[in-house]
């Protein structure tokens, strides 16, 4: 059964999607380089569950210092694919988005207002394959997306692309690498003055591209790529983001410490966690974002911190920072397809998942101004049982067939009663409480994360946190609906 705790009132949104002619929409320079803008993916609807009028305090702060200001939940009935890939939010003076993408194709979505001026809407964006694409607000009110594009095939990565709208507020494509390769992108940024930065990586060697300046808004965006790690000096490369001061700021692991860097002559680097005993699972700086960046935001004094996931769990470190993410152990694929026993004519017995914890990409970390780090994590109570079926290869083309044709195991059924719980947990760095992670909300997640076809897989990115000004935003993504939270700090 689904539960999202009680409905304080319902206003019910939809917005019509409706396909336009494939055109190609000009970037403001007037190149022919731009993605088109063509059919968008089914419709989806919007359900905001908040009471009409001022913020509502969440059960867990009852003086008001986190207070609802927006739960939107989202449904996209007539796509069976939503929900199958990575998703982000992204603040910002026009509202709060969230992007994400399926088979059908790549979504944004914008709210803003409340109560009865509450507007959400589904914004056209041009359809590329993207695979993992970075969400970020520009500082001018807008937000911008950027991903590689898989050709249609996730062994077939092609080429970066940065989406944004142009100054009639229509999103267009800028392919940012022009030649096919396998790529990674590791971060997307807008620093003071608003120049877009990424970061990448190309066959082990790990490069940065900025948005050449220019005065003249209607001239084409000009990059300068820049090579900074080759694969002779064999580093592992954790996400990219920038200081306030436009510092570029990488995780890497050296032998067995995992280190932020600052600046790009920085060799040594800043010890966030020693003694590694394995790599970590997942890294994730916790990032500023928005009006951070202006004069009188964030401290610059404050040190890096990161969200690391390891095998028994996940922890906030950094230096003097070790806050330990209760009940996170690591949930790897345990239930692998068997090889096919000929002599017993069996793929063996099914395999039962009943563990408890959290997904390599199931949690995320964000910043505020006052340098408070908040954390999302959704622990998985799993009930999932996997049996595989014998198949045999033949080819009814061929004329002459071996008399016993190759056999294998393939997926049968996959039965999930598992269910999920939201947690989003706030720190305070500094303050006579350092150390405790005090939990600001919670919410049963009933969907199963999406990918219960394949055992042997994870599920994508299903959580995104991050702090615009005094608001956070929260999303959670699961197979066939998304939900998105902002609250007042």
């Amino acid at each position: 059964m689904r539960r999202f705790g009680p409905w304080l009132g319902v206003v019910t949104l939809t917005f019509a999607c409706v396909p336009a002619e494939e055109e190609v929409i000009p970037d403001p320079g007037g190149g022919t380089n731009a993605a088109p803008v063509d059919e968008q993916p089914p419709p989806c609807a919007f359900f905001e569950r908040v009471r009409l009028g001022e913020p509502t305090p969440t059960p867990s702060c009852p003086d008001g210092a986190c207070a609802l200001v927006r739960d939107l939940r989202i449904t996209c009935p007539d796509d069976p694919y939503f929900g199958d890939q990575t998703l982000r939010v992204a603040g910002g003076e026009a509202g709060v988005h969230l992007s994400t993408a399926s088979f059908n194709g790549n979504y944004l979505f914008r709210a803003d207002g409340q109560g009865s001026g509450s507007v959400a809407e589904q914004v056209p964006v041009p359809q590329l394959p993207l695979v993992d694409p970075h969400l970020v607000p520009d500082g001018l009110g807008r937000v911008l997306l950027a991903g590689v594009d898989v050709g249609g095939t996730l062994d077939d990565r092609q080429l970066l692309w940065l989406l944004r709208p142009s100054v009639g507020g229509v999103y267009f494509g800028e392919p940012l690498t022009s030649q096919q390769a396998w790529l990674d992108l590791l971060g997307l940024e807008v620093d003071a003055e608003g120049r877009v930065h990424a970061w990448f990586t190309e066959a082990g060697s790990r490069y940065h591209l900025l948005e050449a300046p220019s005065d003249d808004l209607e001239a084409e965006a000009a990059w300068i790529e820049t090579l900074r790690q080759s694969p002779s000096q064999n580093q592992s490369h954790g996400p990219h983001s920038l200081t306030r001061d436009d510092l570029e700021l990488d995780l890497r692991v050296l032998g067995e410490s995992l280190r932020a860097h600052l600046g790009v002559d920085d060799s040594e680097g800043v010890v966030l966690l020693d003694g590694l005993s394995q790599a970590p699972t997942s890294w994730a700086l916790a990032r500023k974002a928005g009006p951070a960046y202006q004069a009188g935001g964030q401290d610059d004094s404050l040190e890096p911190v990161a969200l690391v996931g390891l095998d028994e769990g996940f922890s906030l470190v950094g230096p003097g920072v070790s806050v330990a993410i209760p009940d996170t152990p690591a949930l790897p694929p345990i239930c692998f397809t068997p090889e096919y026993d000929a002599e017993a004519d069996s793929c063996g017995d099914p395999c039962v998942d009943d563990r408890v914890g959290v997904e390599t990409d199931a949690a995320a970390v964000a910043r505020d101004r006052q340098g408070r780090l908040w954390v999302a994590w959704i622990r998985q109570q799993r009930l999932r049982t996997t049996s595989w079926v014998k198949h045999c290869a033949t080819d009814p083309k061929d004329p002459d067939p071996p008399p016993e044709p190759p056999c294998f195991c393939i997926v049968e059924d996959i039965e999930d009663a598992g269910a999920a719980t939201v947690h989003l947990g706030r720190v305070e760095l500094g303050a006579a409480s350092f150390g405790e992670l005090v939990e600001v909300l919670s919410f049963d997640w009933a969907p199963a994360p999406f990918n219960v076809a394949d055992p042997e897989a994870l599920s994508p990115r299903a959580v995104d946190v991050q702090v615009y000004g005094e608001r956070l935003s929260l999303g959670v993504i699961a197979s066939g609906e998304a939900r998105l939270i902002e609250l007042e700090i």
